[in-house]
């Protein structure tokens, strides 16, 4: 799987999220979750959802999306026993990161 990003892009959306995580006091601790909205200087809305389930503590899913038309722009899951199926058949298991594309 190939990452489309820089080393400076991947450092920039790195502190962005530590950023917002301090912000927003987002706690990732077993048991929590949340929604943060973001909005940028021109008024677009995005949505940063947070999930630790209670019962696993090796687990955990961000997902950022596109508010108006929920459009799934990235999800990370730590999820060393999960798996998930492309739109082409392949399956993906264990830790992951789904980049939205048009392909």
């Amino acid at each position: 799987m190939e990452i489309k990003l820089t080393d400076e892009e991947a450092k920039y959306l790195i502190e962005l999220l530590k950023f917002v995580f301090k912000k927003y006091k987002v706690d990732l601790r077993p048991g929590n979750k949340g929604d943060v909205l973001l909005t940028t200087e021109e008024e677009y809305e995005f949505i940063l959802h947070y999930y630790t389930p209670s019962h696993r503590g090796d687990r955990l899913s961000l997902h950022l999306r596109e508010r108006e038309t929920n459009t799934n722009l990235v999800r990370i899951n730590i999820d060393p026993n999960g798996f998930h199926k492309n739109s082409n058949g392949e399956t993906i298991y264990g830790n992951r990161i789904l980049i939205f594309s048009y392909e």
